[in-house]
């Protein structure tokens, strides 16, 4: 009969071990790109909105918005580099869903100003709606690594 060696065994182990601790964090590489991305998105928005619909009534409102969503996101990805609990997470990026969700009914109000540029106002729409895909990319994923899914994640869901 063969035996396997206290070595052996202690390897095959801790291959387990880094299996799930690569898993997450490929997991949190994928987050923090997404909220790399999101980031980009929103300073592109803000952008467009400062060239186009800055002498509107509702700019330093939206401007307001636009920034604290930087911000939000700046501190989600501060969050997942410092491997913070998924649901503290998921409750961070619930909260900068609401912010866009506002952002976006103000953003819809805006037809009523004649810009004189319907081009820009399709930009921002179409913007808006792949700022609104990304969040919503984050937000699933997050769903996935507190329910286990695909993931060994288990150390860092408190």
């Amino acid at each position: 009969m063969r035996t396997i060696s206290p070595l052996t065994a202690a390897v095959a182990l801790s291959g387990l071990f880094w299996t799930g601790s690569a898993a997450t964090a490929q997991s949190l590489q994928h987050l923090d790109r997404l909220a790399g991305i999101l980031e980009w998105q929103t300073r592109n928005v803000h952008r467009e909105l400062f060239a186009h619909y800055r002498f509107v009534p509702q700019f330093r409102h939206l401007d307001r918005d636009l920034r604290q969503m930087s911000r939000q996101t700046n501190q989600i990805r501060a969050m997942i580099q410092g491997r913070a609990g998924v649901r503290h997470m998921r409750s961070e990026v619930r909260e900068l869903d609401r912010l866009f969700h506002h952002i976006e009914e103000l953003v819809n109000d805006l037809p009523r100003y004649r810009t004189g540029d319907p081009q820009a106002a399709r930009r921002l729409r179409s913007s808006l709606r792949t700022m609104e895909n990304t969040l919503h990319h984050m937000q699933d994923d997050l769903r996935r690594l507190e329910r286990g899914d695909g993931d060994n994640g288990w150390w860092w869901g408190w």
